[in-house]
């Protein structure tokens, strides 16, 4: 059994490094910088900044210093990864401050997640999105993996502890992609959407999305209740933000022709955008 997690590790190095060095993916680099804790310190200042939506040459400064560009208009205050260290992509409403932001830190394997966001905080009025800019399997300098729903500390961290020190009754919702075929339940083949919060028991706005999306046409299935499997527990967001005493995560699971039309039909949604925003307390 090693053996065969030995060999798994050693593929899935293998593929992401050949998938890098021939460019199909979006990204330059083939290692994940992990930040310092002083990095992850003014980080987490940045982005506390950000979405109390002061976008000053300190903060600009700020954000340079930690290896980000600043690209700005009307509208949106974005943040590039430039040097692909994998530092992530954000988007920041400056129109906006609605209680709710979204994140897709596997955009490159949960094929359509981060279309689906970028598109979701084009529509509507999300306050913010955070996105990853390396594959999760990524090799890190720390001899781990760049995966920012696995690491206990990242960008990712540092962003939610910044969204929620602004907004401590926030939503973070992460956006997901599964494979029915890879599932072990029937439930879970046929549901659209797998709805969790990484704890045995929902908070009201899960359960309230859940009705909204099943009266919208899709047909979802909640952790631990109806569904044993894709329940976030180990999230390394969602078990911060519950160490620091927030029921702000929740973790969103899409299929594959979920994700498909979610991403072609405006519709649907506006549709999906209207049940994450309408249950918000």
């Amino acid at each position: 059994m090693i053996h065969r997690c030995t060999r798994s590790l050693k593929l899935i190095f293998i593929l992401n490094t050949l998938l890098i060095s021939s460019g199909s993916m979006s990204s330059g680099a083939s290692l994940f910088t992990s930040p310092s804790h002083t990095q992850l310190t003014q980080a987490e200042q940045l982005f506390t900044w950000l979405f109390s939506q002061n976008y000053t040459k300190k903060t600009q400064d700020l954000a340079a210093t930690l290896g980000f560009s600043w690209h700005e208009s009307a509208r949106t205050v974005q943040l590039k990864d430039p040097l692909k260290n994998g530092i992530g992509e954000y988007f920041f409403n400056k129109k906006s401050k609605a209680t709710l932001v979204l994140q897709a830190p596997h955009r490159y394997h949960d094929k359509y997640t981060g279309a689906i966001a970028k598109k979701l905080y084009k529509q509507g009025t999300i306050s913010s999105i955070a996105l990853n800019t390396l594959p999760r399997y990524t090799p890190s300098d720390q001899h781990d993996y760049g995966d920012f729903s696995r690491l206990k500390a990242s960008m990712h961290t540092a962003y939610s502890l910044g969204f929620m020190a602004v907004n401590p009754n926030g939503k973070i919702i992460q956006l997901h992609g599964f494979d029915a075929n890879k599932r072990r339940s029937a439930t879970a083949q046929s549901a659209d959407i797998i709805l969790s919060n990484g704890t045995q028991y929902n908070t009201e706005y899960l359960l309230a999305l859940q009705g909204c999306f099943e009266n919208k046409g899709w047909h979802t299935a909640r952790y631990p209740s109806q569904v044993k499997e894709l329940g976030a527990t180990k999230n390394a967001i969602g078990m911060l933000l519950r160490v620091k005493g927030y029921d702000a995560f929740h973790h969103i699971e899409l299929n594959f022709e979920t994700r498909k039309t979610l991403n072609s039909e405006s519709n649907r949604r506006l549709e999906f955008l209207a049940c994450l925003l309408e249950e918000l307390k």
